[in-house]
């Protein structure tokens, strides 16, 4: 074996020393590189991915456009128009008017020109909410929502309203998985016609409140898969849609708490198909006020159990002619004023087995409801009722009626109860419960029998 002087072992302790130098020097030049390699390319890729925003493209099929469509019928070009709320304005990136950038994201425009204009709006980033996206927004026309990213979106509240002019809105493969909140989304939407919400089939929805409030010439709905199974919230979800003729709902009730004004002054529609199980609701007043053109109503899978106010509940149906309570409960129901009121055409209504005893208001339950002729209520019990007044104010077409168990004991106001009943009829009661002065108020022509007497 060679052995090495100390001159010798020098040198070569010397030259490792500087291969391991130029070694690390190497490797630190190789990462420096690699780092400004590394660099370069998230500069690229965050140019690619701001160009994407600008040309609405996909990049490698990892970044899904997410835009809104839009058409826009300028009346006035001197002032400018409402392109949207401005409180998006932060999430807006782009926006493209007629295909034409334009340098700066504002929420209003002054265009160029008279009639109608295409606005594009690309997005930063999928949103959480469009709540009052476009409120107000009265020269909007047309809206297509297919490219835009709506797995995230909770809340829809508003969207449209007020969007006067507005006449199309396409939902197509609309992913409404997380949506919650759709009240008022098309508020006050007059020129809206027909609309598609078949896609709008998540499990999350609970509030579709004034939903198509005073779409007045919406005449065609397409549900589809529209589910309501936890929506708690429906009232006026139709109110005032006056070109509605015809409904048909499969959509369900079951976890619905307040349906008041829900089909209030659809003054055309005629038929209303339905088979809600309403187990949990409380709220039916005004549910179908001023429904004039229905004749034919099915209550069948009515449950009422938990209701507590049916005041104005059919007031104004003036063609009603046929109603069945056989399956209605009242137990819960504390206010029944103007129930029926004016509905002019209904002969007879049978409450048959009845339960009434937290009810506190009556008053001109029947008022007007000039072609009833007989009326049992021997199944009410009135033991807390304070108002009676103008219960059957009106009545003209009446001949008997069954009040043998009314307690009046707790009643105030009594005012014109029987007030324009023909002058004679049948009238039964008991003289144990109901008052004298009550009983004085019924025309002087009429049988009065006693079922305490016999």
């Amino acid at each position: 074996m060679k052995v090495f002087s100390n001159k010798e072992k020098n040198e070569l302790l010397k030259d490792y020393y500087v291969d391991k130098k130029t070694f690390l020097i190497e490797t630190i030049i190789f990462s420096v590189l690699i780092l400004i390699i590394a660099i370069l390319i998230i500069i690229l890729l965050t140019t690619s991915t701001n160009k994407l925003y600008e040309d609405e493209e996909i990049l490698q099929g990892y970044i899904p456009i997410n835009s809104i469509s839009a058409k826009y019928n300028i009346q006035d070009n001197t002032k400018p128009a409402l392109l949207y709320n401005n409180k998006y304005s932060n999430l807006i990136h782009t926006i493209r008017v007629d295909g034409e950038k334009i340098s700066e994201v504002k929420n209003e425009y002054t265009f160029s020109s008279v009639g109608e204009h295409d606005i594009k709006l690309s997005l930063k980033k999928p949103l959480k909410t469009t709540e009052e996206f476009f409120i107000n927004c009265g020269n909007l026309t047309e809206v297509n929502l297919v490219n835009l990213t709506t797995e995230n979106i909770q809340n829809s509240a508003s969207m449209f309203s007020n969007c006067t002019n507005l006449r199309i809105v396409n939902f197509t493969n609309y992913d409404s998985q997380s949506l919650t909140n759709i009240s008022k989304m098309f508020y006050n939407c007059s020129s809206l016609t027909s609309i598609d919400i078949s896609d709008f089939n998540g499990n999350s929805l609970k509030d579709i409140s004034s939903l198509f409030y005073n779409c007045y010439n919406l005449s065609t709905i397409n549900f589809g898969n529209f589910n309501t199974r936890y929506v708690t919230n429906m009232s006026y979800l139709f109110y005032s849609c006056k070109s509605l003729e015809e409904l048909s709902l499969s959509f369900s009730a079951s976890s619905a708490e307040d349906m008041s004004h829900m089909f209030h002054g659809c003054s055309n529609l005629s038929n209303v198909y339905q088979n809600f199980y309403t187990l949990n609701a409380v709220y039916m007043n005004n549910m179908f006020d001023g429904c004039n053109k229905l004749s034919n109503l099915s209550l069948d899978n009515f449950m009422t159990d938990n209701v507590i106010n049916m005041s104005y509940m059919f007031n104004d149906c003036k063609n009603l002619e046929n109603l069945n309570f056989s399956d209605f409960s009242a137990d819960n129901v504390e206010d029944m004023s103007y129930m029926f009121s004016n509905c002019e055409k209904i002969k007879e209504i049978d409450f048959f087995n009845l339960s009434t005893g937290n009810l506190t208001n009556m008053s001109h339950m029947y008022d007007n409801c000039s072609s009833l002729i007989n009326l049992n209520m021997s199944y009410f019990l009135t033991d807390n009722v304070t108002d009676m007044s103008f219960l059957l104010n009106n009545c003209s077409s009446l001949s008997f009626i069954d009040f043998s168990s009314f307690d009046t004991s707790q009643v105030e106001n009594y005012e014109n109860i029987f007030n324009g009943l023909s002058d004679k009829g049948s009238f039964i009661y008991d003289e144990k419960i109901l008052s004298n002065d009550i009983l004085n108020e019924l025309p002087s022509g009429w049988e009065k029998k006693s079922i305490s007497s016999t």
